[in-house]
């Protein structure tokens, strides 16, 4: 009777230590999180004084906020967040319009390329990921 303890005993203790052991391999995926309007300089650039509102949702989109109380006025942001390279962007334009088109643009500090996002390393994968691939037939 205590062999058949001892033994039971050893098998949870063995299925503890892997489960822990599985669970320290394990990490969890923290996505990049990019929200708003994306343009680059070249493309503000091209927004000029006297455009239509039909041209500037053209070349910028819609914008994110358009104010009920400002129906001439038309923000654009942008904000990038990344949890690896503890990165963090943003940035905002405001166009306003009067009854000719366009009759000024405010803006900020515009990153130099906001549609291609950083470089980052790819994850190394854990000891399960690498016993996966070892006996994935279809890598």
């Amino acid at each position: 009777m205590t062999l058949s303890i001892r033994m039971r005993d050893l098998r949870v203790a063995l299925a503890l230590c892997s489960t822990l052991l599985l669970a320290a391999c394990l990490q969890p995926y923290r996505m990049e999180i990019q929200q708003g309007n994306i343009f680059d300089q070249s493309t503000l650039d091209q927004v000029k004084v006297g455009m239509t509102k039909k041209q500037v949702r053209f070349l910028l989109g819609t914008p994110l906020v358009s104010d009920p109380f400002h129906a001439n006025r038309w923000d654009y942001f942008y904000s990038l967040y990344s949890h690896d390279q503890k990165l963090s962007e943003r940035y905002q334009i405001s166009v306003i319009f009067s009854e000719k088109g366009v009759s000024k643009i405010v803006r900020g500090q515009l990153p130099s390329n906001p549609a291609v996002a950083p470089k980052t390393e790819p994850d190394k994968p854990g000891l399960l990921g690498r016993l996966l691939k070892t006996v994935n037939p279809f890598n």
